[in-house]
């Protein structure tokens, strides 16, 4: 384990904890209720999380530290760290836990170097953990912008720098199952450190009630030239008040429980560019629907890949679970309704990523999780970048700009294309800089392009997402498909919130992919009987308009073949 500072570390059997002022022993799922030491009123402190397996804090200015240990975990540990922030900043406290002490459980040991460069290879080290031979080994990525792992599952796992970060954090964690339970170590690198550039901290890890304003703690040390850029990269969508100031607040979305918001800040001098993250967990309630989706996963080409929500946590009579892919190129899933849903990995891509989040609901609550799939993580081929996801004003000229690695070979060609939202016109499609007119009328609507490129024979795409006309008290179209495969029915499902209350709302169904099917377009909620040879991917796009504004949303459903019916 490694904390921050690099303390220097003790042995202390079953686990090896990095020297603190204290030291504790603490079972799973116990409320952990610390009070730090004694000080001075106008000093100003902050707990933080140093290691172990992240956990969501609520108050976390103060001396007195308030958590819930995790559950289901064995000899692993916990350490947090009390920082005065005003003023010079200076370590107060280092506090370290030792979660359920098990000696039938195995031990998690996490290594990695302490710093690497651009392009560096890094190596994650497991091979200290436990010697038993049923060991099973995961690594997770908990902090820092997403890099591609060749093997998560591998004890000696390896990934490429991506060009272009500095001073940027990055942390691991190695999750370790065997035959008396699971243990959990985390490991942080630091990618080019300068000390002239800014020290980036996004804020520890927040509890938060669904409508509570929440303020991200971020800390920002040193630099000149500083310019704050936040995002959110996961969980359902929230605004923030001030994208650019260093602690912006947002209020946690209603109706969502058990559901992790992640933020990314970016932090630029210059050309130097500083990132991190940040969780948010809302509503973290026992007896409500809990949606665990995995974590990231290397896959290879042609190979089918299970998205599985096996963990998940379903109370009440009738959950409803639905998988959705957020990023990548666009794949059909099967069984997006199930817990354990599937796709088929396409054979012609290379250093790809695929997201997909878990919805999960018992009617009233819902929950939301997300998984990454990397379709072959190469070392030294190529790589697409789109862009970040951002948001666009309604009739501005938007850019879409590929960014490529300089250590990269060069790109034989590219090609952009629209795969989600009302169709808009790109000036050059094959461009590695382009634009586009956001539509005049649109509120909070998702506009989706896909970026092709291709090299020495090998081809690499990535996805990037403008939101038009982001209005959190906007119209907002919701589109939703059930399908029953016993009756071989859709359901089309399509719902609003309007601004202008009483006001009529036009809705309108379109199909854009797919075999061509019958049905009314004009309604709300509209059934589609389906041909007895009606089978694969079928999406379809709802637009609502009040008269002022229009909101579109897509939804997209496998219908598997019948097991009966031969393939001609």
């Amino acid at each position: 384990m490694q904390t921050t500072d690099q303390a220097t570390r003790l042995g202390w059997a079953p686990l090896e904890l990095p020297r603190a002022t204290r030291q504790l022993e603490v079972e799973e799922g116990e409320l952990v209720i610390l009070e730090g030491p004694d000080v001075p009123p106008n000093a100003g402190c902050r707990w933080r999380q140093a290691a172990g397996h992240p956990v969501p804090l609520r108050d976390v200015d103060g001396p007195r530290l308030v958590f819930e240990a995790p559950e289901g975990l064995a000899n692993s540990a916990l350490v947090f760290e009390l920082w005065q922030v005003r003023g010079e900043p200076r370590l107060l406290e280092c506090v370290a836990f030792s979660l359920n002490p098990d000696e039938r459980a195995p031990i998690a040991r996490a290594r990695a170097p302490e710093t690497a460069l651009d392009g560096e290879l890094v190596i994650l080290d497991g091979s200290g953990s436990s010697a038993d031979h049923d060991l099973r080994y995961e690594w997770i990525q908990a902090r820092g912008p997403l890099v591609a792992l060749d093997d998560p599952r591998r004890v000696r796992p390896q990934f490429r720098v991506p060009p272009g970060w500095t001073n940027t954090r990055l942390v691991f964690e190695l999750v370790v199952r065997g035959p008396g339970g699971t243990s959990v170590d985390t490991v942080d690198l630091v990618v080019r450190p300068d000390a002239t550039a800014p020290r980036v901290d996004a804020g520890p890890a927040l509890l938060a009630d669904e409508g509570e304003t929440t303020t991200l703690l971020a800390d920002i040390q040193g630099g000149s030239r500083r310019l704050c850029s936040w995002r959110q990269i996961a969980g359902p969508p929230v605004e923030l008040d001030d994208p650019r100031a260093t602690r912006p607040t947002f209020e946690a979305p209603e109706g969502f429980t058990n559901s992790r918001l992640a933020f990314e800040l970016s932090v630029r001098d210059g050309d130097r560019t500083v990132i991190d993250t940040v969780q948010v967990m809302v509503n973290a309630y026992d007896d409500a629907p809990t949606a665990q989706a995995g974590t990231t996963s290397a896959a290879r080409a042609g190979e089918r890949i299970v998205l599985s929500g096996h963990h998940l946590e379903l109370p009440g009579p009738r959950p409803e679970v639905r998988w959705k892919q957020v990023h990548g190129p666009r794949v059909a899933i099967e069984a997006a309704t199930s817990r354990d849903a599937s796709i088929l990995v396409p054979s012609e891509f290379v250093n790809t990523f695929l997201e997909f989040e878990l919805w999960v609901s018992d009617g009233t609550r819902t929950s939301i999780d997300r998984a990454t799939v990397c379709i072959e993580p190469a070392l030294d081929l190529v790589m697409a970048h789109a862009g970040d996801d951002r948001t666009a004003e309604p009739g501005s000229r938007v850019l879409l700009q590929a960014l490529r690695d300089p250590s990269e070979v060069p790109w034989e060609s590219l090609a952009w294309r629209q795969v989600e939202g009302p169709p808009v016109e790109l000036d050059d499609a094959h461009a590695a800089t382009t634009r586009f007119h956001a539509p005049a009328r649109l509120e909070n609507t998702r506009l989706a392009f896909e970026l092709t490129v291709r090299a020495g024979g090998q081809v690499s795409i990535d996805t990037v997402a403008i939101v038009v006309g982001t209005v959190e008290d906007g119209l907002n179209a919701s589109a939703r498909a059930d399908y029953d495969e016993g009756t071989r029915r859709i359901i089309l499902r399509g719902s609003s919130w309007s601004p202008n209350g009483t006001t009529p709302l036009d809705y309108r169904w379109e199909q854009i992919e797919g075999p061509p099917l019958d049905f009314e377009a004009d309604w709300t909620t509209t059934e589609i009987r389906l041909p007895a040879d009606a089978e694969g991917e079928l999406a379809f796009r709802l637009r609502v308009d009040d008269g002022l504004r229009t909101s579109y949303d897509e939804v997209r459903l496998f219908v598997p073949r019948r097991a009966h019916e031969p393939r001609a």
